[in-house]
């Protein structure tokens, strides 16, 4: 599953390099990258997606609209885990996973176990 994800992210960073050339504007960029991801998704039950962050500030999400805008660095799953400062923490050090829970996307809006 994580190599699945690795060359999922690195293909549409790839892709969403060639969708920003030359744009400059931030608020554009966000709306390309917003529309970029709105409908991609993987997995069977369509569950997986991708979302964005600017540090811990979302500025994307596809399925949970209602936390765009919001900074939730203070956020945590169930199990205590502070998803967000996780990711902002792998990416800064080049990249890698968090394990959380949070609302499966697709048809399905449980929580489950999410892979980011």
């Amino acid at each position: 599953m994580n190599e699945k994800i690795k060359v999922l992210t690195l293909s549409m960073a790839e892709s969403l390099g060639g969708l920003l050339e030359g744009v400059t504007d931030e608020k554009q960029q966000i709306a390309i990258i917003a529309k970029a991801i709105e409908n991609f998704r993987f997995e069977d039950d369509k569950s997986g997606y991708f979302f964005v962050y600017k540090k811990t500030v979302n500025v994307a999400h596809p399925v949970r609209k209602d936390l765009i805008g919001s900074d939730l660095k203070e956020a945590k799953d169930a199990k205590g885990v502070q998803y967000v400062v996780e990711l902002y923490n792998q990416a800064k050090n080049g990249g890698g996973f968090v394990f959380f829970d949070f609302t499966k996307g697709g048809e399905n809006s449980t929580v489950a176990q999410k892979n980011a």
